[in-house]
């Protein structure tokens, strides 16, 4: 399934990272009042979709072969960049009417990617041995 992955990254890896990152940034994007409403809490939202970057971007770093420095420590690189990119969203949503930085929702962001880090090694360890 690891060469299936590596033949494929492309259409399997990289566009689906893409396409969720970049619905993650137009949902970060919207005004307060455009975002939409719902129920769980806003920590858990966090987490969950920060659990699902976790798990694509450590993906994409271990089967891209380019760097073999974030492939052979896919996990410290994407929990750095998912944490330097979790910073950078808080502090852009200070600019977002209805919106605030708020230190603990980047805590809930690098607890979702650590999340998701650990689910893609298990997915790993499973699946792609």
């Amino acid at each position: 399934m690891l060469n299936y992955l590596k033949q494929h990254r492309a259409k399997l890896v990289y566009f689906p990272l893409a396409l969720y990152w970049g619905a993650l940034l137009i949902g970060t994007s919207l005004p307060g009042s455009k975002a939409p409403n719902i129920t769980v809490n806003d920590k858990i939202q966090h987490l969950a979709a920060f659990a699902g970057l976790g798990v694509l971007l450590s993906m994409t770093l271990f089967v891209q072969e380019k760097y073999k420095l974030l492939n052979r420590h896919f996990m410290l690189s994407s929990l750095a960049i998912i944490t330097i990119y979790a910073a950078l969203d808080e502090i852009h949503q200070i600019f977002i009417p209805g919106r605030s930085a708020d230190p603990f929702d980047l805590l809930s962001d690098f607890l979702g990617a650590v999340i998701g880090g650990f689910l893609f090694i298990l997915f790993k360890n499973k699946f792609l041995q």
